[in-house]
């Protein structure tokens, strides 16, 4: 017998998941009520901290983390791309 998910679950899981790829990214994560207030990260001292919004939904707070992972991302690829240059 299948076991089906909901997709409240999917999201909580895939939230969780994607909160572990942010720490591993090196990110300490903050879940602070903020009150709808607009939540971000930031880096203080070399620490890149993210703070998740508890009176926002698993759906809103998946979205904060994605859009943290995506900056980290690209910030790694800016500091390992090296410009080509041609030979004169």
């Amino acid at each position: 017998m299948m076991k089906h998910t909901s997709g409240a679950a999917n999201i909580v899981q895939r939230l969780n998941h994607r909160i572990e790829q942010a720490k591993v990214l090196g990110f300490e994560i903050r879940t602070e009520w903020l009150d709808g207030m607009e939540s971000t990260w930031c880096e203080l001292g070399g620490t890149k901290i993210l703070f998740l919004d508890l009176s926002k939904s698993a759906v809103e707070q998946l979205d904060q983390v994605e859009q943290a992972i995506a900056w980290s991302q690209q910030q790694t690829t800016e500091r390992t791309s090296v410009p080509s240059s041609r030979a004169a």
